[in-house]
């Protein structure tokens, strides 16, 4: 259908589209009178994302799209309208009481009812792009409607705190138990380290393990110095068997030096005097016991040499065998005294590590104590709601707009049903069409001729005649 034919069928048809456009105008008028005015009041806060410097508002991973739709929800939620419905005292107010009782009989709780009731009538959005919570609340009362907008407005905002309050409040006297426990813990360490130092004889500042050390260290040192002075004794007094004149100590003994000094005088006055006097002369016999004599007291002198290194290797022998011993006493003395510094240092780290979790819970402690103190919510009164001059719905001017238009097309709908129902030619296209012959005149409209041998095709149109149309029949080409 094209547009050209549209446009007649509604031109022949007005006065169905128009009663359908003033049927429906005339519904639209009944329904908005009929329907109880509303009045909407809105109120605005304003939310902190970033929060106290005692307690982050955003968690980590939540976005701020996300935590203001959460906002929205806690708003909506039937605690804070709860709490706004016991502000407003609305439970006793005896014309809710009534309204109550005819809508449920009585049946339940009408703090649920009046909960139920305003939510449906709650709108709270975030407005886009920002940090700025909008609560709209509509009621038939411009009054009430303010007033319970600011009512939620208010128990958001104390809800808000308590939401934040109560976790620290929980965890506060989590922590403090905690705490105790930890001290209690951090006093036993301490109390079984006191005790094992007391025990054994130990001191924080005690110092004595590096004297013990230095001392072990001393008698390393002589055991490693006797050892090389017991193998030179020894090797010496070895050597000395069957040679006693040709050691070192008896060549380097001074008295034994003097008499083989004088040793030699005599025996060259002896050949002096034994060339020229005789060996039996009393001279060279007196000369000859003297020297026997040195000789005697040499080897005496000698052998007592020798006989000193002897004991001087079994006094090193001896001294060594001693400072081992004190050496061996002293290892497990230091030994012991590690062991125990190491058990000590055990104790001592147990100390510490209860000391830090006890200090860590303590920080902790005053953290939520603080939170817990804290009166400040991340939640901001903007706006508060006022009443509201002129009702929000219904709107006339709307929904006769509305009623309008859905005429409208009503009406045109029952046009073109009507049009399928009972087809009229109104058109030169609808000749063609209908006896598929060409249009050969168009006589003016307004003509007062009518032909005999066209009346049969024409139709009256609402009234009047159409234009008359004269056709022939198509030629075909051979």
């Amino acid at each position: 259908m094209s547009i050209a034919r549209l446009f007649l069928i509604l031109r022949a048809r007005w006065k169905a589209v128009l009663s359908s456009v003033l049927v429906m105008l005339a519904v639209a008028l009944a329904i908005t009178l009929s329907t109880t005015p509303a009045y909407t009041s809105t109120a605005s806060v304003v939310v902190d994302l970033k929060g106290s410097d005692t307690q982050n508002t955003l968690a980590q991973g939540v976005t701020a799209t996300s935590y203001m739709k959460t906002q929205g929800d806690v708003i909506t939620s039937e605690r804070v309208i709860l709490r706004a419905i016991a502000a407003l005292q609305l439970d006793k107010d005896p014309m809710m009481i009534e309204r109550w009782r005819s809508k449920t009989g009585g049946v339940g709780s009408i703090e649920t009812w009046l909960s139920d009731n305003i939510i449906e009538n709650l709108v709270a959005r975030p407005l886009r792009d920002s940090n700025v919570m909008s609560i709209t609340y509509s009621s038939p009362d411009p009054k009430q409607s303010a007033a319970v907008a600011n009512a939620v407005v208010k128990a958001y905002v104390d809800t808000i705190l308590e939401l934040r309050i109560e976790p620290a409040r929980q965890y506060n006297t989590f922590f403090d138990g905690r705490a105790k426990e930890l001290r209690e813990d951090y006093e036993r360490a301490q109390a079984r380290l006191s005790e094992y130092e007391r025990q054994q004889g130990l001191l924080s500042s005690d110092n004595r393990i590096d004297i013990e050390e230095a001392r072990l260290s001393q008698l390393s040192s002589q055991v490693v110095d006797l050892q090389v002075s017991a193998a030179n004794t020894s090797s010496r007094s070895s050597g000395s068997v069957g040679s006693e004149d040709r050691t070192q100590e008896v060549l380097s003994n001074s008295v034994i030096s003097g008499i083989k000094t004088e040793l030699t005088l005599k025996q060259s006055q002896y050949r002096q005097l034994q060339a020229r006097l005789g060996e039996q002369h009393p001279q060279i016999v007196e000369l000859r016991a003297s020297i026997d004599e040195l000789r005697t007291r040499i080897a005496e002198e000698s052998r007592k040499v020798n006989g000193s290194l002897g004991v001087s290797s079994n006094v090193d022998q001896a001294r060594l065998g001693i400072v081992r011993r004190e050496l061996e006493a002293q290892r497990a003395k230091v030994m012991r005294l590690k062991s125990q510094r190491n058990e000590a240092a055990v104790l001592e780290r147990d100390v510490q590590n209860a000391q830090k979790a006890y200090d860590a819970i303590l920080a902790r402690l005053q953290q939520t104590s603080l939170d817990s103190l804290n009166t400040q919510s991340n939640v901001s009164v903007l706006q508060a709601a006022k009443p509201p001059l002129r009702k929000s719905s219904p709107v006339t001017s709307l929904n006769l707009a509305l009623g309008c238009v859905v005429g409208l097309i009503a009406g045109i709908a029952i046009a073109l049903v009507r049009e399928a129902l009972d087809t009229r030619v109104r058109s030169e296209e609808d000749i063609a069409m209908t006896v598929d012959l060409p249009v050969l005149v168009d006589l003016s409209r307004g003509s007062s001729a009518r032909p005999r041998l066209l009346a049969g095709v024409m139709k009256p149109n609402g009234g009047r005649t159409t234009n008359t149309l004269l056709s022939a029949p198509a030629r075909t080409r051979s």
